[in-house]
C-alpha cells in the first residue's frame, strides 16, 4: 500500500511516501522535502533542481522496493512448489473426503520425507525424458524400488502420477475425483510423503 501525505510547515511542505508491506508486516518511510528554500528567488533555478533529483530519486526507489516485494510474494521456487502440495494433502486428510462412493474419514497429517521426494523427481524426470505415462519405468523399476534407490527405508510405499496439469490445485482436484488415487491420499497406513512436478508431470510418494 502507497500513501501520500502532505504536511505543511512554515512556508514549505513535505511530502511523506508511505509503502507498508503488508504481509510482513514492515513500513518503509521516506520523507522528500519539498520547497524548503522557496522564499529564496535567487535559489529558484537551484531548488528546481534539487528537487526534480529527488523526485527522480524517490521514483527509482519506491520502484525497486515494489518490484522486489512483487517477486518476493509471488515467485515459486521448485521446493516451495512440492511443499505446497504437501500443505493440499493435509488439508484433505484432516478434513476427510468422499473417494468414489466411500468415504474416507479424517487420518493424521503426513511429513516430509526427502528420500521420498528424490524419488518422485527422478520419476517425473524420467517419464518426461523417456516420453511415457506409467507407474513402472521402461526399465521394469517401480515405485518402491525406486524409493529404495533414493535411500527411503520404509517398508511400504505408494504413488501417485498425473500428466498435463499446470496447477496444484488442477492436479489435487484431478486425483480428489479418482477412487484410487483419492483413496492413495487418505490412505492411514502411509505417515509421510515426498512430491515433484516437472513440464506437467506430477508425482507423489507416499511411505511408511
Amino acid at each position: 500500500m502507497l500513501t501520500i501525505t502532505i504536511i505543511q510547515a512554515g512556508k514549505g511542505y513535505f511530502t511523506i511516501l508511505l509503502y507498508r508491506y503488508k504481509h510482513k508486516k514492515r513500513r518503509i518511510l521516506i520523507i522528500a522535502i519539498k520547497n524548503f528554500m522557496k522564499r529564496y528567488n535567487k535559489y529558484d533555478k537551484m531548488v528546481k533542481l534539487f528537487l526534480y533529483c529527488i523526485r527522480q530519486s524517490l521514483f527509482f526507489v519506491m520502484s525497486c522496493i515494489i518490484l522486489t516485494a512483487c517477486k518476493k510474494e509471488n515467485a515459486i521456487t521448485t521446493g516451495h512448489l512440492e511443499l505446497s502440495m504437501l500443505d493440499s494433502v493435509n488439508k484433505l486428510r484432516v478434513s476427510g473426503c468422499t473417494c468414489g462412493t466411500d468415504f474416507m474419514p479424517p487420518a493424521k497429517k503426513l511429513i516430509w520425507n526427502n528420500n521420498l521426494a528424490t524419488a518422485a523427481q527422478g520419476h517425473a524426470l524420467d517419464m518426461y525424458n523417456n516420453n511415457y505415462f506409467d507407474h513402472i519405468s521402461p526399465a521394469g523399476t517401480s515405485p518402491i524400488q525406486r524409493a529404495i534407490v533414493a535411500g527411503y527405508t520404509g517398508q511400504y510405499v505408494g504413488e501417485n502420477i498425473a500428466k498435463g496439469y499446470t496447477t496444484i490445485g488442477q492436479v489435487m482436484q484431478a486425483w480428489t475425483k479418482s477412487d484410487d488415487h483419492c483413496k492413495a491420499m487418505m490412505d492411514t497406513l502411509y505417515v509421510e510423503m515426498g512430491a515433484y512436478s516437472y513440464n506437467g508431470y506430477w508425482v507423489q510418494e507416499f511411505g511408511r
